[in-house]
């Protein structure tokens, strides 16, 4: 399914739906749902559910889900600088599920848990076809928590950690390479708790980019009206992402378009709080900057050329199947390869 047409049905099959009047965001503005309990006391909850890795194939062990399932969840949190309460965890298992499999799939939960000290609350499970995890993360703050509304212009774009790495898995996986440079143990997800204290004081808007860099940016574009200039020759890659691509001849501005993103936390700073949020979180790298609103496109500056970037190029094509996943893919990979991003 394509991002419009989600983002439509969803909108539609909402539309009746009792609100509440506590609720400080509309759907699709922030990563996590926000409620207002008192003057100074908001609670953000998050829910996510993982088994399109699982039923696709991407992923061959139910432990690789259940890291996702974790860091995934909690990362909605972080970016909306709240602190975690705690986490609902709720698998539904395959009829032929073994005790084994179901044991190595706590056994990671809990573990990855504690790694983050947020606190197993409860949960539930049951049966269906196929193995689905799902987690709900909550968190507090005395502090409105950050939505993906406010960037203004000029303001610095950052990213937290390395990107890449999990687009260039999907890949290869799309690629149907044997020889395989990334294994799902390199996939490794950390939600970026530590970042939640500076996140909370100097960003204006921030965003999981789970989905992808640009849907990511396509979401920060539309919601607030406004372009962005990315500086690609100030991207941090992972290593492996970046020996990927140079073993398959893939420029890397190709990840940026990849749907199975980092979840890593895309950031809105002002340019005045940039290096103050830079000392609390060393990880976090500007990629780029929010544009005057009189600019009507999106720009990538690389090696001393201003270039033209759709970021939502892609995004609205069908993608319920493997085969149009597969099919977007290969669009993608002509469009870059054929044109001016060939360099990038």
């Amino acid at each position: 399914m394509s991002l419009n047409l989600e983002h439509s049905l969803l909108a539609k099959r909402l539309k009746n739906a009792l609100r509440s009047q506590r609720q400080i965001n509309k759907i699709n503005e922030s990563d996590c749902e926000i409620i207002k309990l008192q003057s100074k006391r908001y609670l953000a909850t998050t829910i996510d559910s993982f088994s399109d890795e699982w039923s696709v194939g991407l992923f061959k062990k139910p432990e690789t889900l259940a890291h996702f399932c974790v860091h995934g969840c909690v990362s909605d949190l972080v970016v909306s600088g709240t602190k975690p309460l705690g986490f609902l965890f709720s698998p539904q298992w395959g009829f032929e599920t073994s005790s084994e499999i179901k044991d190595r799939v706590f056994r990671v939960v809990l573990r990855e848990l504690k790694k983050i000290g947020v606190p197993l609350l409860g949960g539930d499970e049951g049966y269906a076809r196929e193995i689905s995890l799902t987690g709900v993360a909550l968190g507090e703050s005395k502090h409105k928590p950050k939505t993906r509304l406010g960037i203004k212009p000029g303001d610095v774009l950052c990213t937290i950690g390395p990107l890449g790495l999990n687009p260039a898995f999907g890949f290869q996986y799309l690629l149907n390479h044997k020889a395989a440079l990334i294994n799902e143990i390199n996939l490794c997800p950390v939600a970026y708790t530590n970042a939640i204290p500076g996140i909370a004081k100097f960003a204006r808007a921030a965003i999981d980019t789970s989905d992808g860099l640009c849907s990511s940016l396509h979401i920060f574009s539309r919601l607030n009206e406004i372009k962005f200039e990315i500086n690609a020759d100030a991207l941090k890659y992972h290593p492996l992402a970046i020996r990927f691509c140079r073993s398959h001849k893939i420029p890397r501005v190709c990840l940026w378009y990849g749907e199975f993103g980092d979840y890593q936390p895309m950031i809105s700073v002002p340019k005045h709080h940039f290096l103050k949020l830079k000392k609390l979180i060393p990880s976090l790298y500007a990629i780029g900057r929010a544009l005057p609103r009189s600019e009507s496109r999106n720009m990538i500056k690389s090696k001393g050329n201003n270039i033209v970037f759709e970021p939502e190029k892609f995004l609205f094509e069908p993608r319920t199947q493997l085969a149009e996943i597969r099919t977007t893919f290969e669009h993608m990979l002509h469009y870059v390869k054929s044109g001016v991003l060939a360099d990038v």
